[in-house]
């Protein structure tokens, strides 16, 4: 996911930074920003994989939705007239996103590793539950201590 979203702000730093008539950058930038879309199937995927209960995962979810609706209602409102034709606080924006999704992902994967690393170390000091009986259980993943994030 991070290396997604930093080929789709290399993109997008193509079509903000370079001249509005150096159509090739605009268009391997246009396209490269595309690469993005595959990183919110994976936040979703990440998301889902990485909460656990029965309460708390409907709800991280959801969060998620909001915040890709926001951000489809948001993105098109800075492309406004007064910047046209080159849009440059638009495209601008959405370099510095891109580039603050990958260091967030880059963030996550760290925080989650370490977080499982520490579960590891500490694996003797608590009961290792049947698997069956756990998916019945309503703990989250901080309460679970044998849960594992996935990276």
């Amino acid at each position: 996911m991070t290396i997604l979203a930093f080929i789709a702000a290399l993109g997008a730093g193509l079509m903000a930074f370079e001249s509005v008539n150096n159509r090739a950058a605009a268009l391997i930038g246009l396209w490269l920003v595309y690469v993005d879309t595959a990183t919110v199937i994976l936040a979703y995927q990440l998301t889902a994989a990485n909460v656990a209960g029965h309460t708390k995962r409907p709800i991280a979810m959801a969060f998620s939705e909001v915040a890709f609706g926001l951000g489809t209602i948001i993105g098109p409102q800075t492309f406004r007239a007064q910047d046209a034709p080159s849009y440059f606080p638009a495209r601008l924006e959405l370099f510095v996103m891109l580039i603050a999704g990958g260091v967030f992902s880059a963030l996550l994967w760290v925080y989650y590793r370490a977080v499982n690393a520490r579960r590891d170390r500490r694996a003797g000091e608590y009961e290792i539950r049947d698997s069956t009986s756990a998916g019945w259980t309503d703990i989250t993943d901080r309460e679970d201590k044998t849960f594992r994030y996935t990276l």
